[in-house]
This record gives C-alpha cells, structure tokens and sequence, in this order.
C-alpha cells in the first residue's frame, strides 16, 4: 500500500491479491481508494463509442493489460513512464479498467509519498546487497581459471557491465531491473545447497556450481531493452535465444 494524504492507496498485485468474483464491476474495493498504476505503455484506440487505450500498467511485482477510458469528464490520457492515480474495476469482458484521475512523473511521485518507488517500479529492492553477495561468491572460485573468467563476465568493467542491471525476463520471472542478477544469485544458492545436502558432495564441483549458475544465463545482458521499464526484446533477443548469444 502507498501511503497519501488521505489514507493508504493500492497498487495493482494488492487489487489482484484482493480480487474475486463477488468483486466484479465493483469500483476502488480495496479500502475504498483509487489505485496507483505505473504505466509501462499505451496505445490510443479509436473505438466504436469513442477513444480509449489498450495500456500496459502494474507494480514492481507484477504488470498487466488493462483499458483506460478517457470519454468521461475528468478522465486523463495515460502516459507512458509515469504513474496514474486512477479508478479501477475488473469485469468478465474487459478484464482491468481504469480511469486516470492524476498523474506524476516518477519524482513527483516519490515526493508525493516517500519511498514509494520501490512498490511501483520494476528494480530489485536491495541490489547493492545482491551484488556483494554475487562477488563474494565469485571470489570464493577456488580455480584460477574460472575465477578469472567469471570476473571478466559479471564485473562493472567486463564483458557484461549490464549483468547487475538486466531483467531475467519479459514478464515471468525477475523482470526487474537487477532481476538477472537476483535470479542467477538464487539458482547458486540452491544449487549449493543440494550440494551440502548430497551424499555426493565431495564429488561436486563447487567451484562448476557458482560458475554455471552465474553464468547460464549471461546472454540475457544482451536479450532485453529497459527503456521506461517496458523490457522489451532487443533485437539481438528477437533473432536469437539468449542462451546463443555471445556477452559482450
């Protein structure tokens, strides 16, 4: 919830969470407020009863279609990039429907309500933390070799500097910014751990177990765009699949 000026406002994975069918074509049912949505893109429709937009609105946990209607008086033309304040309602026939009633840009937006940011935009919430934990890891490599060659892969001044920036998907899963780093950090993690929980462990390559987790996915640098958030395919990532993508 983003606290205002006259209580505490959704954003969209709380209006989802909340949702069911008892709720359908109820307006602003989460503590009886507008919602806030930020807008990763949006395309004016011309309708048969009117212009409207097809948008792509969510949080930093999830995102989602959703039509903005912009016939009734009041009603403001979504942005891409910013943040609506708006009505909202879900039903059968047109999923998520929204009506702006404001809009801020994201500096407006953090002042109106500090802190506020890390609920409505895509990033990692604590990705300094991630990243020293990523290089502790990588220095633990015992073997020269792979220690060399994945330092020179994830290191601010390698061959992938936008390892600690890049989303680890579209929309499914870490699609965040620092999500490609969050999601390699975790499949370390629990690979580790079957190692310690093996009877196998003393013939298991710990040093092969950081270096493929950090490294099956590093063509992903190349994979996406991040321009306001939308992580859309680049073209690299539209003519290949990031696992034949060469860093760099």
């Amino acid at each position: 919830m983003i606290d205002g000026k006259s209580g505490s406002y959704p954003v969209l994975s709380e209006i989802l969470r909340e949702y069911n069918s008892a709720l359908d074509r109820v307006e602003n049912y989460v503590n009886s407020k507008q919602g806030f949505f930020f807008i990763f893109s949006a395309k004016r429709i011309e309708g048969s009863r009117g212009p409207y937009y097809d948008c792509l609105v969510g949080d930093s946990k999830c995102r989602t279609e959703a039509k903005a209607w912009i016939s009734e008086q009041g009603c403001l033309e979504p942005v891409e990039g910013w943040i609506g304040l708006a009505d909202y309602l879900i039903d059968d026939r047109f999923g998520l429907s929204i009506k702006i009633r404001k809009l801020f840009s994201i500096s407006e937006m953090e002042s109106y309500s500090s802190g506020s940011i890390t609920q409505l935009l895509p990033i990692v919430e604590d990705l300094k933390k991630i990243k020293s934990e990523v290089l502790e890891l990588v220095e633990s490599i015992k073997d020269k070799y792979l220690n060399t060659l994945v330092k020179r892969m994830v290191s601010d001044d390698g061959a992938c500097p936008d390892f600690f920036e890049a989303p680890a998907a579209k929309v499914y899963h870490h699609a965040r910014i620092g999500g490609l780093a969050e999601h390699s950090l975790s499949v370390v993690r629990y690979a580790l751990a079957l190692r310690e929980a093996s009877n196998s462990r003393p013939n298991i390559n710990r040093d092969l177990i950081i270096a493929g987790g950090f490294l099956h996915d590093i063509g992903k640098t190349r994979t996406y765009i991040t321009e306001s958030f939308k992580f859309d395919y680049s073209d690299d990532g539209y003519l290949e699949e990031h696992k034949l993508l060469a860093p760099g």
